[in-house]
């Protein structure tokens, strides 16, 4: 699973780590065969999880950019792209410029695209 996204969204072989960790981050979220309509982290919390928040894993997205930290004629978002989850539930993105990770919750995401 971890390769095939990768694959699919041509990212490079660097971000293995994070895909394996997204892929376990998703599976717990999904039912199996051996828990009968239960998933993973439904049988572990004893609550089912909330999945609205899922994204496609690779998209492009924009990271929200306070206006303390920018001047006024500066742009309001700078382009990201989704590679996971945090547990506090924001998302992990890479930038691609600065070439770092960063995790925020004001994202918008524009799943249809990926990163050239």
């Amino acid at each position: 699973m971890a390769k095939s996204m990768l694959k699919q969204k041509k990212l490079p072989y660097s971000f293995r780590g994070e895909t394996v960790s997204t892929t376990t981050y998703l599976l717990n979220r999904c039912p199996t065969n051996r828990l009968k309509e239960k998933v993973p982290e439904e049988v572990w919390s004893r609550r089912k999880p909330l999945v609205s928040y899922l994204r496609i894993f690779g998209s492009l997205c924009y990271k929200h950019i306070p206006d303390a930290k920018r001047r006024k004629l500066e742009d309001k978002s700078e382009p990201m792209i989704l590679i996971g989850y945090h547990v506090t539930g924001a998302y992990r993105l890479y930038n691609p410029h600065k070439q770092k990770v960063e995790i925020s919750r004001d994202v918008y995401f524009n799943e249809e695209e990926a990163w050239d």
